[in-house]
């Protein structure tokens, strides 16, 4: 497939609250991140877009005291893609 003629990014929604396991996070985006990366070194575009989440947004601190940036909940639902929850004890969806 040639660059011009790729699909959009493939949208993965990863979704974090207070008391998340931070491997359970951090792991996920790796695997996407490298993904993109090989696809970057062949000279194709990233296929995904990875959007971490979490209600409210801002700064969400996880079991191990390690804080990670999340953007509030589109307010209409994720729109399309995948949705990885988190695993933790906060988990109370």
């Amino acid at each position: 497939m040639s660059p011009s003629r790729a699909s959009p990014p493939f949208d993965i929604w990863l979704l974090v609250f207070p008391g998340f396991l931070l491997l359970d996070a951090a792991g996920p985006i790796q695997v996407f991140a490298s993904a993109n990366d090989e696809a970057r070194d062949a000279g194709l575009p990233p296929p995904y877009r990875i959007h971490l989440v979490a209600d409210g947004g801002g700064a969400i601190t996880s079991s191990a005291g390690v804080a990670m940036l999340a953007a509030p909940l589109p307010r209409r639902g994720i729109p399309g893609g995948t949705l990885i929850v988190a695993g933790g004890g906060g988990a109370d969806l």
